[in-house]
């Protein structure tokens, strides 16, 4: 049985005291009970893996009291919602059924604190889960903190799937006889890239049909060619990152009218901007490695690529770079998870048909992980 830590003081908590109030500067402290992993942020992190993992939660006084105090734990989705307001993301309560827990805790007279071991079962499916506990009903001579009752452990499991390795004969592209028709004027489009040979410039990466043009690539002839460049509105914008070859890197580009600015980001950090006025962007298809067999060279592999008809956050970019997205994730307009594991078509997940179909079957290379493990 694997035992796993939770770890704290994430600076992602302010989504909870919004939700739960403020406590006062002079709360008295000595007449409550909490969650001690809350007391520097509500929000925490747990690594889930492959099998059962076990972990466990303290409850606690400032001081030991003359009698027992009792207290519920109980389940608030009510977190998992505030925070994913606030940060964009698309976590989900873990069922009941997928994890064991007391639903009470007594800290007996003349002790300050008990732990609650806890059990988390095996998880399917694909969704992101959160744990999400608060304090209530409490009994004995004191009250429930206003904050640090409140819990919420994001389990981060890690991205491991199937993808394609493709060359200059696949190039996936959607069906250019079916136009998509998305006007947008914030946008975003990210995902994961690996490319075997960096030595050649003008390496197409992404290669949306649209007007005004936005073009992703590897080089140019005036840039290092293992540097990206991304072609928008009329200009363009060179990022410093030199990229490895042979190594996963995850790209996201972009846009909001409101800045009037491109954004790219690389695994999280925002590395580069551009000033660019664009108040409609007209989309109708996406290639991918769509370079001529001159300049597409090597390997290319790809996973996790989505369309946003909004401008994401860096926050967000970095929340979501090693999950899976709901399909029906706000603002989400078309998301190529390319796992598959067989075939050439690589399936628009949202629904709306945006498929992609490369020219030949690709080489599948099962198992694959992106966080370097």
């Amino acid at each position: 049985m694997k035992i796993s830590k939770i770890f704290s003081g994430l600076l992602l908590g302010s989504a909870l005291l919004a939700m739960t109030g403020c406590e006062s500067e002079y709360e008295p402290d000595y007449g409550r009970v909490y969650f001690a992993q809350a007391a520097s942020s509500q929000v925490s992190k747990m690594q889930v893996e492959d099998g059962a993992v076990e972990s466990k939660l303290t409850v606690r006084l400032v001081d030991a009291k003359g009698c027992d105090v009792k207290a519920r734990i109980m389940a608030d989705e009510s977190l998992v919602k505030a925070y994913n307001e606030v940060n964009g993301s698309n976590y989900v309560l873990l069922p009941a059924e997928s994890y064991e827990m007391a639903g009470e805790v007594t800290i007996p007279a003349g002790i300050v604190s008990v732990d609650v071991p806890f059990k988390i079962n095996p998880i399917s499916g694909s969704e992101q889960y959160a744990l999400a506990f608060s304090l209530t009903d409490v009994e004995g001579p004191v009250a429930s903190s206003v904050k640090s009752s409140h819990i919420l452990i994001l389990l981060d499991r890690p991205l491991i799937q199937a993808v394609p390795e493709t060359d200059y004969r696949h190039t996936p592209s959607s069906d250019p006889d079916k136009k998509w028709g998305l006007q947008l004027t914030d946008w975003s489009i990210e995902g994961w890239v690996w490319k075997s040979d960096l030595k050649i410039n003008n390496q197409a990466i992404w290669d949306p049909m649209s007007s005004p043009e936005i073009y992703i690539r590897f080089g140019d002839t005036s840039i290092p060619f293992n540097s990206l460049q991304v072609k928008f509105n009329g200009t363009q914008v060179n990022n410093p990152t030199l990229f490895e070859e042979s190594k996963w890197y995850h790209l996201a580009v972009t846009y909001s009218t409101g800045d009037k600015k491109l954004y790219i980001y690389v695994n999280g950090q925002k590395t580069s901007d551009l000033a660019s006025d664009c108040p409609a962007m007209n989309i109708d298809g996406l290639s991918v490695w769509s370079s001529s067999q001159q300049f597409n060279v090597g390997k290319g592999r790809m996973a996790q690529v989505r369309l946003w008809g909004r401008c994401l956050t860096e926050a967000e970019v970095l929340a979501n770079m090693y999950t899976t997205v709901a399909t029906n994730a706000n603002g989400l307009k078309g998301y190529w998870k390319m796992d598959e594991g067989e075939g050439n078509i690589y399936k628009d997940c949202t629904g709306n048909g945006f498929d992609l179909t490369a020219k030949e079957n690709p080489t599948w290379i099962p198992d694959t992980r992106f966080d370097g493990k």
